[in-house]
């Protein structure tokens, strides 16, 4: 008498049932972790790149501005050689897409209020044309501001708590807030 070995097929499918039920409930869990993922990163990423043209700007005494293009959701580093505002021959240290980098994250809003409580009147609120600031050498800046990001995709395009804002105050002092849904923290 042969012993057979191996999987019968009603194994195999109750097997890739049960995996085909689990990838139902896990494949949404993944999809909304990564859209996290991507506007923490996103966030993250210009509140480092501030932190470093500020300590630029102290260390090399010069002034260093940021400029935001709020059409293509972007940003812009300069070195201010002449101290003047932005000129053809300031030199920029780092440009960034943010759709390119971080899918479906752009600048954005979702709640009515910022961090300290006022109404936000825009997804950027430097001032300016482009939106932008400047660190100076004594690592004070030129105009306070906020700037807020948020997935652009459905369906977490209305998510409070997938908001992320980044504000900057006049002592130079750089703060990163999140939305937990009900208040920034």
């Amino acid at each position: 008498m042969k012993k057979e070995t191996g999987f019968s097929m009603v194994e195999i499918w109750v097997v890739l049932g049960i995996l085909g039920i689990i990838a139902v409930f896990a494949i949404p869990s993944y999809r909304y972790w990564m859209v996290t993922y991507r506007v923490n990163a996103a966030a993250r990423n210009l509140f480092s790149d501030m932190q470093v043209a500020r300590m630029r700007a102290i260390s090399e005494r010069c002034d260093y501005m940021i400029c935001f293009d709020t059409g293509n959701n972007g940003y812009a580093v300069y070195r201010d050689v002449s101290g003047n505002g932005l000129d053809a021959g300031d030199p920029c240290v780092k440009s960034v897409s943010i759709p390119q980098e971080y899918s479906g994250i752009g600048y954005g809003y979702v709640s009515a209020t910022s961090p300290s409580g006022d109404p936000i009147s825009s997804a950027v609120t430097f001032t300016g044309t482009p939106r932008r600031f400047s660190f100076q050498p004594t690592g004070l800046v030129n105009k306070w501001g906020s700037v807020y990001f948020k997935p652009m995709i459905e369906p977490y395009d209305d998510h409070k708590n997938l908001q992320r804002v980044i504000t900057v105050i006049l002592t130079g002092r750089i703060r990163l807030y999140r939305h937990n849904g009900a208040d920034w923290e």
